[in-house]
């Protein structure tokens, strides 16, 4: 019977119009194996639909507002303006915000008030996760620290003092980033530039898994969005470490139809202390870590105007500058000296919203540039340059895109709803860099350029009040126009790729405690530019897209605001996964056959009783290559993390948090063996004091103080202390 369900099931996500047949399309078939996967997750749902017999059913009033207060238990019902954000789907578990949290249903966490806006039933059912979680942006130093802190995410670190995640074993290339619907990842390399958004810009974050239906952009293994922090009309926060700083200002206001703001941070950090326990080597002697120093200073500002009843127009735009010193990799077998002596991204956009009778939608534009100036040492002091190996470099990024999105307002079907929706996305790519080899006194430049498109209708559809239909299809295009490298003499031109996918979700809410999802799509992620024509020769490589099969199945069973549980599973099928390897000592980019990333997720929310709560994750991950049935390097199998709350008073909370991450496989540089590194378990704890205008906390860090590394050469921090307040006025 549930083979039966789920093959209806499978034609039926199938309805939705597929891309188009483009060149070079690789086909949609799906494999024995990928069924085989299909038909078990379908057999899991059938029977937790079985289970369930009650309709679901939230309180909300005709305007479809709903106002939720946690500290009071009581419902409020709004005035029916609605909020930009709660149109999004949100199939994610883990999300932030700086200050007011737009958030769902229920919260792990102390905040103040949950507000969700929407038209009717349908967007509420949307941000129904009871595992949308805020954490305030003011307590952490940078987006990286919020991102480890979520469910089934590891971070790394790299030779170039890049800090990289992962999320449910997908890496840092598989996953877009966004701020302001603008993608920051560096154009060659296609790196997540988590590292140059600064955390003063970010008012709230989402995580949004490459399974989760989206007519967004979302990358073969996900996506990190990143929305602008909106700042009080006056509002200063700072952090001091024993290495180190930060600081920001802030100035917001609304007058009659003009909405502003600015914002405004610097830093600097002396770099970071090693464990105790950490046993000094001929690189490295032990305290504090040589060259992990850092310095940098920002500012981004936005203005906005209502024009008339429907439309809204805004302009923004921010500079960061942030060089540092790159530490050396210990026990490589191969020393680098490195330094960044300028690192800076600049941006700028202008979007004109619409919100009519029968659509809305926007109309976004942007310039971005990312550079940076590398200056390469032959000694750990990083003063000389006399030897063959220095050199400067500089390299430069930029890109023009822009962005249409049109939704037609929902119309009423039967018992539901049904709306459809439309987003096209362009952007044109440069990359330029120079490098100087001194001794030589030869220069060698390198320029590349792309074009590529990203169009994707889709349809959401309310069958029933607990049955909802999402499906949307996508086309992608990737032409590298040019590239060319003045030391071979060489000019590439047109390297031209085309593929598409879809992603659909079936979700059903048999009763008020339990929702269950299952989602599938076909992600993929063109080459980058670096990955194309990286070979000696000049020529491209001509890779094929990675291509991944994404299933996952979702049950979140929530009983009392009190007790809220979540289990999800997931298994994707990757396709021609890009890869590096050296032959003949050349570094040269290649696909591999196919890798499997599978695995599940657990969380846990408990309290708060007598003022305690318990929040519980875990995720069990399986990656393999498996051509050569390799586990898949930097992925640890077990993931567990524990955090326990305590709130005597509504203005105190502590809280105590473990982490453990079970051994992972690892490449040890310049190398063809990998090694294995050792588990980790760390512990951090934090006090929090709160009132309506003043937020002060005190955090503590591997208490511990555990000598680890998640990156092979590359030890993490020991025992760290940061003490910070942020001061707010309306």
């Amino acid at each position: 019977m549930g083979k039966a369900i789920c093959t209806d099931l499978f034609h039926n996500t199938q309805t939705s119009p597929p891309p188009p047949p483009l060149h070079k399309w690789r086909g949609g078939k799906m494999t024995m194996s990928r069924r085989t996967h299909f038909y078990t997750i379908c057999h899991i749902a059938t029977l937790m639909s079985i289970l369930s017999t009650r309709v679901y059913a939230q309180d909300i009033n005709d305007d479809g507002v709903m106002q939720y207060d946690i500290n009071n238990n009581t419902m409020n019902h709004g005035d029916g303006k609605g909020d930009a954000d709660a149109h999004e789907d949100i199939d994610d578990i883990y999300t932030f915000e700086n200050d007011t949290r737009h958030i769902n249903i229920a919260d792990p966490l102390v905040v103040d008030t949950i507000r969700v806006e929407a038209d009717h039933a349908r967007d509420i059912y949307r941000q129904s996760s009871p595992f949308i979680q805020t954490i305030p942006t003011e307590t952490v130093a940078s987006i990286n620290d919020w991102i480890e802190q979520a469910p089934g995410v590891f971070g790394d670190s790299t030779g170039k003092g890049q800090r990289l995640v992962y999320v449910r074993g997908f890496s840092t290339r598989q996953i877009t980033a966004r701020f302001d619907n603008m993608p920051i990842d560096t154009g060659y390399d296609g790196i997540t530039g988590l590292d140059a958004i600064p955390m003063n810009w970010i008012g709230k974050g989402e995580i949004k898994h490459a399974d989760a239906y989206s007519d967004d952009a979302v990358g073969l293994g996900g996506s990190i969005i990143m929305h602008p922090v909106m700042p009080k009309k006056m509002q200063a926060s700072f952090e001091t470490t024993m290495t180190g700083g930060r600081f920001a200002l802030g100035h917001g206001m609304s007058y009659g139809a003009w909405d502003w703001a600015l914002t405004a941070g610097a830093h600097y950090s002396n770099g970071f202390r090693l464990s105790h326990a950490f046993e000094p080597t001929e690189q490295e002697d032990g305290g504090l870590r040589d060259a992990s120093q850092s310095y940098g200073a920002n500012i981004y500002g936005k203005v906005a105007r209502t024009l008339g009843d429907w439309s809204n127009l805004e302009v923004s735009g921010g500079y960061t500058q942030a060089p540092r010193d790159v530490p050396t990799g210990i026990g490589t077998g191969y020393y680098r000296y490195w330094k960044f002596t300028e690192y800076h991204i600049g941006l700028a956009q202008a979007k004109w919203s619409y919100d009519t009778k029968y659509i809305r939608g926007f109309l976004q534009a942007w310039y971005q540039n990312q550079g940076n100036r590398l200056e390469v040492f032959d000694s750990p002091s990083r003063t000389t340059q006399t030897t063959l190996i220095a050199n400067n470099s500089e390299w430069m990024d930029q890109d023009i895109g822009a962005i249409l999105y049109l939704s037609s307002q929902p119309y009423s079907v039967g018992l539901g709803y049904i709306d459809a929706s439309l987003r096209a996305e362009f952007r044109y790519q440069t990359h330029e860099s120079s490098e100087h080899q001194i001794v030589k006194d030869v220069d060698i430049d390198k320029s590349s350029e792309r074009l590529t498109f990203d169009i994707r209708p889709g349809i959401n559809w309310q069958i029933l009040p607990s049955l909802f239909i999402s499906a949307s299809g996508y086309a992608v295009g990737d032409i590298e126009l040019a590239h060319a490298d003045t030391s071979k003499d060489v000019v590439v031109g047109l390297v031209d790729l085309y593929n598409g996918g879809f992603s659909a979700g079936i979700d059903y809410i048999p009763t008020d405690e339990v929702k269950v999802s299952f989602r599938a799509a076909r992600r993929l992620r063109m080459p980058t530019l670096k990955e194309q024509f990286l070979r000696s020769s000049g020529d491209a490589f001509n890779l094929n897209a990675e291509i991944a099969w994404n299933f996952q199945l979702q049950v979140d069973y929530v009983p009392t605001d009190k007790l809220k549980f979540q289990v999800t599973g997931y298994d994707s099928e990757v396709e021609d996964l890009i890869n590096f390897h050296y032959i003949s000592g050349i570094k040269e980019a290649y696909n591999v056959d196919e890798a499997r990333i599978a695995g599940v997720d657990f969380a846990t929310h408990i309290g708060p009783y007598a003022g305690i709560s318990l929040d519980i994750a875990y995720s069990l991950l399986f990656s393999r290559d498996l051509k050569t049935d390799l586990v898949l390097t930097d992925r640890p199998e077990h993931n567990l993390r524990v955090q326990i709350s305590y709130t005597p008073i509504d203005s105190v909370t502590l809280s105590l948090r473990g982490v453990y991450e079970s051994k992972r496989r690892t490449e040890a540089w310049l190398s063809s063996k990998s090694a294995w590194l050792g588990g980790i378990f760390t512990l951090d704890a934090q006090v929090d004091f709160k009132t309506a205008y003043f937020t002060a906390y005190i955090r503590g860090t591997n208490l511990l103080d555990y000598n680890y590394a998640r990156s092979f050469g590359y030890p993490e921090p020991g025992f760290q202390l940061f003490v910070g307040a942020t001061i707010g006025i309306d």
